[in-house]
């Protein structure tokens, strides 16, 4: 039943903007867009670490839901909120499975372009964490536990909105180069985490007041058309410091998660984009036990 349910789930139409929606394809890249409204699915079958002692792993079906709005402000770039939802089934032993919802936590960032040369670009990304993510209950820890989930699903790229119990900051930088109809893209992400609340997690969970979660990546597009192009992209989240230690020692050794982002891309007309892509984490924690995909899209005007 959860394979049937999560094959209906992946079939559902979803959408979402990246960060600055990359790539765009040639035939909007002279259009000025000003508002932007997305929404998001990521959804697969995973198998994660936790970080308590009773419940040391993590297993079932995620899909994570992120609304997306940005409004683009003169020089300035772009203001975008980002608030994601993880819509999760936990499975328990006995072939049981429960049904779990949790809120994460909401994102307020800033992209600002800086032009390099008339085909590459900088952008310079800051963003806030507001501690808005579920927590609890106390004896199941169910919020948690989707949330991890959910986490998982995405190869740990959304850390800082997946993990209840934080602020704090987010830092980044992408070069871009266009080279038509190819299209690159090289980015860094900083994540510093704050901890503000214990979570619900038990006295015994190790836990830090600080987390700093790095991430670099790789992306190449191939535009075959002006409408319809082909990504690959390669990413790697480290974990020097992190927020709370999975339960199980093995766990605690593996601090580097690369990962496989394959997609499909497609515009229709100058406001709409889809796309189709995939998550694969490689090796780590989660190599062979998460994958995800999803339709996205965007409408922009």
């Amino acid at each position: 039943m959860l394979r049937a349910l999560g094959g209906l789930l992946l079939l559902s139409a979803n959408v979402q903007a990246e960060e600055h929606d990359w790539p765009t394809a040639p035939r909007t890249k002279d259009a000025e867009q000003r508002v932007s409204l997305s929404v998001s699915n990521r959804a697969g079958l995973v198998k994660a670490p936790f970080v308590t002692t009773a419940f040391p792993e993590v297993a079932g079906f995620a899909t994570v839901l992120t609304g997306d709005v940005a409004v683009r402000l003169s020089t300035l770039g772009w203001l975008r909120l980002r608030l994601p939802v993880s819509i999760t089934r936990l499975d328990f032993p006995a072939r049981a499975q429960v049904a779990e919802t949790a809120l994460g936590n909401l994102e307020l960032a800033l992209e600002h372009p800086v032009p390099l040369r008339p085909s590459t670009r900088l952008w310079l990304l800051a963003a806030m964490i507001v501690p808005s993510a579920q927590h609890g209950p106390e004896n199941s820890l169910l919020d948690n536990r989707a949330l991890a989930l959910g986490n998982a699903s995405k190869g740990g790229k959304d850390s800082a909105l997946l993990t209840p119990g934080v602020s704090g900051v987010r830092v980044g930088a992408s070069l871009e180069h266009s080279w038509r109809p190819f299209e690159f893209r090289v980015s860094l992400d900083l994540p510093l985490l704050v901890r503000v609340s214990d979570a619900n997690l038990p006295e015994n969970t190790e836990t830090h007041p600080l987390a700093l979660l790095p991430a670099v990546e790789l992306r190449a597009a191939w535009w075959v058309t002006s409408s319809f192009g082909a990504s690959l992209g390669a990413g790697l989240i480290t974990e020097p410091l992190r927020a709370q230690e999975p339960a199980l020692e093995r766990d605690r050794d593996r601090r580097l998660q690369p990962l496989v982002e394959p997609g499909l891309h497609a515009q229709l007309g100058k406001h709409i984009a889809l796309a189709l892509d995939g998550s694969v984490p490689v090796g780590g924690s989660l190599g062979g036990n998460a994958w995800a995909i999803g339709l996205q899209g965007r409408f922009a005007f």
